[in-house]
């Protein structure tokens, strides 16, 4: 795939640090798949695992997203940090992030184990509490599917 840059190049994060912390700072993305030409987008909340450079999703076993990434994991994801419209100029402030990777669907338990509480840490203001609560019985992963989109690439643009 082509790679393009942005026309206006004052706007482009360049930043990793920046980038990283748009990803830690958000917590919904916009998944971009397609598959035999049809386009297909999804909202989801996502933990960020800076380790691994990922993110992970969770979702039902069985639907249309998963349909698609069998046939094709490419994707790309959106993460929009709006930053409010700015009266009486006739713009809006934001940063933006787009992702390119690769979704995964985990499959060992352990890495399921660590998604989830990787999730929880991101969504959460004191994860720790929910953490015990969430895993006290055990883990049963059954009804539960686990994304990973492994990142390949990130653009990202500001307009402040």
């Amino acid at each position: 795939m082509q790679q393009y840059h942005l026309r206006r190049s004052e706007k482009s994060i360049v930043s990793q640090t920046e980038i990283v912390s748009i990803l830690k700072r958000n917590k919904w993305l916009t998944l971009g798949l397609c598959n035999d030409g049809e386009p297909y987008v999804v909202t989801l909340n996502y933990g960020f695992a800076s380790n691994t450079n990922s993110l992970y999703m969770h979702c039902a076993t069985h639907g249309h997203k998963l349909d698609i990434i069998r046939q094709n994991n490419l994707a790309c994801a959106s993460i929009v940090e709006d930053l409010g419209y700015k009266i009486g100029e006739c713009d809006h402030a934001f940063r933006s992030i787009v992702i390119h990777g690769i979704v995964v669907p985990v499959k060992d338990s352990s890495e399921k184990i660590l998604a989830l509480k990787t999730m929880i840490r991101h969504l959460e203001p004191d994860p720790d509490p929910v953490i015990g609560r969430f895993f006290k019985q055990g883990f049963d992963d059954t009804g539960l599917e686990i994304l990973r989109l492994d990142i390949k690439r990130i653009v990202g643009k500001q307009n402040l």
